[in-house]
C-alpha cells in the first residue's frame, strides 16, 4: 500500500489520493532527501505530516523538481498523482499519512 493524501478543499470536499510505495522510493533514490518538505515524507510507515496551503503547493513543486530523474513508467505515475492532486482547487491542508 502507498502514502494516503488527503486533501481538504476549501469548499468542504475531501480528496484521498494514494502515493504508490514505488514511487515514495524513487523519490528517496532521487534526491527526495535534499527537498525540505518531501524529507518530512521519508519514513515511509511512520509519516504522518500536515501541510497547509502554502507547503503543499510547494511539495508539489518538490515533486516536479524530481520527477525528471525517475524511470518512465514512475515518471507518467508521478505526473499523474501531480495532475490529480493540483486538480483539487483552493485547499485548506493536506494530511499524508503511511500504512
Amino acid at each position: 500500500m502507498g502514502l494516503d493524501v488527503v486533501v481538504y478543499a476549501k469548499d468542504g470536499n475531501k480528496f484521498i489520493f494514494e502515493m504508490p510505495e514505488k514511487i515514495h522510493q524513487e523519490i528517496f533514490r532521487n534526491g527526495g532527501n535534499a527537498l525540505f518538505l518531501s524529507r518530512k515524507l521519508n519514513d515511509y510507515y511512520l509519516a504522518n505530516v500536515i501541510l497547509n496551503p502554502y507547503e503543499y503547493h510547494e511539495w508539489l513543486e518538490e515533486l516536479k523538481y524530481v520527477i525528471e530523474k525517475f524511470s518512465p513508467d514512475s515518471r507518467l505515475a508521478l505526473k499523474s498523482l501531480i495532475d490529480n492532486l493540483k486538480s483539487v482547487g483552493p485547499i485548506e491542508k493536506a494530511h499524508i499519512a503511511g500504512d
